[in-house]
């Protein structure tokens, strides 16, 4: 799981910003699906990879969908190893989810 961390003043200041965010990673996301090889293609020459090195890689599958059970147990793992101090509640950290 990964995902994008702003302030909620950040997030409302730039909605813009956001969109066109997930709007590239719904592009390539389903590029790397429809056309693995012409992705591949575009990670070697931007990155100015190996070729072979390249061709042995399993691309990620990107998807701006957030669950939010996922997050919580993320969440609530990081609680029990102490990473952080207090619980923490997905909902309220995920922009635009139900709370």
């Amino acid at each position: 799981m990964a995902g994008f961390y702003a302030t909620e003043e950040w997030i409302q200041n730039n909605p813009e910003a956001i969109a066109r965010l997930k709007r590239a990673i719904d592009k390539a996301s389903q590029l790397i699906k429809d056309n693995p090889a012409e992705a591949q293609d575009i990670l070697q020459k931007q990155m100015k990879l190996d070729p072979a090195l390249v061709a042995g890689l399993a691309l990620p599958k990107y998807d701006t969908h957030i669950d939010p059970a996922g997050v919580q147990a993320v969440m609530d793992a990081a609680y029990e190893v102490g990473i952080v101090k207090e619980p923490l509640k997905a909902q309220a950290a995920i922009a635009g989810a139900a709370q």
